[in-house]
């Protein structure tokens, strides 16, 4: 299996011949260093964590272009079809769905979600995290969130051994509450720190993170390239 991180919350998961796209922050992301196109090349799934900017980013580019399966929460689902997106899976939290052969489970994250529309805000349906197989492992993309201790039995319950997590601090928790994760309430076995360094405002770093885990194997992947497991 083949993990890229493309910069903030962006992830490419390839194996056993599927492309899974995580929050496609791609044009607008100051510190991608890909193009598109080539980010995007066999793509097969496309999964969106919720409604923000900085998550959505090109996915109707995207889906239009590969005609991939498109997984998010119901509203943003709905505001996609309205956009013209097809081969869309609508889930809600708790639920779980074979996806064109992976299975991909919708979990709880503490955050907001929503956009700004030409007449004010547009709700978007609450933000969630993905919890999803391929070759054999489950790997759990936390999305925006803060901690919280209901995460225990969400590993308990599903069981993923690899983790995605935010640690940049101000608009999601940081490294302290990252590593209280790892440390006292999930057991990870493989730990992918996200949504960091791509603005002024996020200030949490890897190395920070990083020195306060002490369960699990910290991969602090340079932007655009790649972690075989």
């Amino acid at each position: 299996m083949e993990i890229t991180w493309h910069g903030h919350s962006c992830f490419s998961v390839k194996a056993e011949g599927k492309h899974i796209l995580i929050d496609p922050f791609l044009s607008g992301n100051p510190v991608n260093n890909r193009e598109l196109t080539d980010v995007c090349e066999g793509i097969t799934h496309l999964l969106i964590t919720h409604g923000h900017e900085d998550h959505v980013g090109d996915s109707v580019q995207i889906a239009k272009d590969y005609d991939c399966q498109v997984v998010g929460i119901v509203e943003l689902c709905s505001w996609l079809a309205f956009q013209g997106v097809e081969n869309l899976t609508a889930l809600n939290k708790g639920g779980t769905a074979d996806v064109a052969g992976i299975s991909v489970t919708m979990v709880n994250a503490l955050h907001t979600s929503g956009m700004t529309g030409k007449d004010g805000p547009v709700y978007l349906g609450e933000p969630a995290g993905f919890i999803f197989e391929i070759a054999g492992e489950k790997i759990w993309h936390m999305g925006d969130t803060d901690v919280f201790s209901d995460m225990a039995r969400i590993q308990k319950l599903h069981g993923p051994t690899i983790a995605m997590m935010p640690i940049g601090d101000h608009f999601t928790m940081g490294p302290k509450g990252a590593a209280m994760i790892c440390n006292e309430i999930c057991d990870f076995e493989h730990i992918i720190p996200m949504h960091y360094g791509t603005f002024g405002l996020l200030t949490g770093t890897a190395e920070d993170f990083e020195a306060q885990v002490t369960k699990g194997k910290v991969h602090s992947i340079p932007v655009g390239q790649t972690l075989t497991l």
